[in-house]
């Protein structure tokens, strides 16, 4: 990831980091709604679930870098 975009990853993490300890888990940042990254389901069906910080079951999920960026990675 070129240095230019480590700042907008940091803010993504940074506002990922904050929904989990507040344990809003249904609000993460889509692919449209940030440049770089986004949280995707990454549970293989509706019962894979881990346990959350605050003790509730939540569907596992995962960052992903948006299909865009990584285009215009690629592209130069």
């Amino acid at each position: 990831m070129p240095t230019k975009d480590l700042k907008k990853a940091k803010a993504f993490w940074s506002d990922t980091r904050k929904k989990v300890r507040e344990g809003d888990y249904d609000s993460f940042l889509k692919s449209s709604e940030h440049d770089v990254c986004h949280v995707r389901p990454k549970a293989q069906n509706a019962a894979d679930k881990m346990l959350s910080p605050q003790g509730t079951m939540e569907k596992k999920k995962a960052y992903w870098l948006n299909r865009s960026y990584v285009h215009e990675l690629i592209q130069g």
